[in-house]
C-alpha cells in the first residue's frame, strides 16, 4: 500500500529539468518542522515541465506525493535516502498570490497522455488537437 504525503516548505535552489526520453525535474524542499528536514523531490512528465517553468528558489511550496526509498550500493544499513515522487506541486498561497495559465507542453505527448479537460486532446495516433495546438 502506498501512502500519500503532503509537504509544505521552502524550495532550495531552482528546480532542475532534464530528460532523456522522459522529462524529470528534481529539487529539494526544506520542510517546516521543529527540526527542519530537507527532502529530495522528483516530478515527471507534464508536472516536471510545469514545475521547472513555475517554481523558483526560496518560494514556499506545497508538494503532494508518495515516498520512495533509495538504497545505496554500500553495505551500510544506514546508507540510503527517501525521495518524494510528486503527484502535485504548487506555490503556497498562504503569503502569496498566483496567476494560473494553461500552456502547451514543450515536448510531444505520448498516445497515452492526459490533458486538462477542454484544453487539448490526443487522437489515437498521438497527434495533439485542441486549443493552442496545430491541427
Amino acid at each position: 500500500m502506498t501512502s500519500t504525503v503532503t509537504l509544505v516548505g521552502y524550495l532550495l535552489d531552482g528546480p532542475v529539468l532534464c530528460g532523456n526520453g522522459e522529462l524529470v525535474t528534481t529539487f529539494q524542499i526544506a520542510v517546516d518542522r521543529d527540526e527542519p528536514q530537507v527532502l529530495d523531490v522528483e516530478c515527471r512528465g507534464w508536472l516536471a515541465e510545469n514545475v521547472a517553468a513555475s517554481l523558483r528558489s526560496s518560494l514556499r511550496i506545497v508538494v503532494v506525493g508518495t515516498l520512495r526509498a533509495v538504497s545505496c550500493a554500500c553495505s551500510d544499513p544506514e546508507c540510503g535516502s527517501v525521495v518524494v515522487v510528486a503527484a502535485e506541486a504548487a506555490p503556497s498561497l498562504h503569503w502569496a498570490t498566483a496567476v494560473v495559465s494553461f500552456r502547451p507542453p514543450i515536448y510531444p505527448p505520448s498516445p497515452a497522455c492526459c490533458h486538462p479537460p477542454g484544453l487539448r486532446t490526443c487522437t489515437p495516433a498521438g497527434h495533439v488537437r485542441g486549443k493552442g495546438a496545430a491541427a
